[in-house]
């Protein structure tokens, strides 16, 4: 196992049946990554780890701000979550990760105005489901004219949406929102949501 030589947090997978732990946020020579990683989410059968980093050393290219990482163990690589169509790193940052169960999607939380076909302007934290076999990102945060959730500007954080949870096939996604725009006559700010993922 690689030491933390970045002296920052990194992600760690450990394993009960061998008891040893495998470095997940690795840069391409093995050692830590130069920034905070945090939030990892593990595929069932434990060879995907999805998680948040504002690490710059993660991919061939610098990377700054805080993303989302996909880090397959198997094959030892790790790509880029908030990506936008052209392949692009998303211009703002991520605050959560979830990894389905079975690997097929993972949902994140994000600042970002660019990780969808149209622009995404919002003072708001907006939920997305990417989908990791066709690449395809979807704004899940959103009102039945497809616009993203008002979010609520009275509270300090502006969180918007946050807490994903997918299910194990990555058909739904439940999470929280402060937006009172996702469902026609929401009872307030502050509620719990299910939305499907595709």
């Amino acid at each position: 196992m690689q030491d933390d030589v970045a002296h920052v947090g990194q992600v760690y997978l450990w394993s009960r049946v061998g008891a040893t732990s495998v470095l997940v946020s690795a840069a391409l020579g093995g050692a830590g990554g130069t920034g905070a990683s945090y939030l990892p989410s593990v595929s069932d059968d434990a060879t995907k780890v999805a998680y948040s980093s504002s690490a710059t050393n993660l991919l061939a290219g610098p990377v700054t701000g805080s993303h989302a990482y996909l880090r397959d163990l198997t094959a030892g690589t790790t790509v880029l979550l908030d990506r936008t169509p052209a392949g692009a790193v998303a211009d703002g940052d991520v605050f959560e990760v979830d990894l389905a169960g079975g690997g097929s999607r993972v949902a994140l939380t994000s600042s970002a105005t660019d990780l969808t076909g149209a622009p995404v302007h919002s003072a708001f934290r907006q939920l997305y489901v990417r989908d990791l076999a066709t690449g395809a990102t979807r704004l899940t945060s959103r009102t039945a004219a497809g616009g993203p959730g008002n979010g609520y500007a009275d509270t300090p954080s502006n969180t918007g949406s946050w807490g994903p949870a997918l299910t194990g096939d990555g058909a739904l996604v439940a999470f929280a929102s402060q937006s009172t725009d996702l469902v026609p006559a929401a009872p307030s700010w502050s509620n719990a949501y299910v939305a499907r993922a595709g």
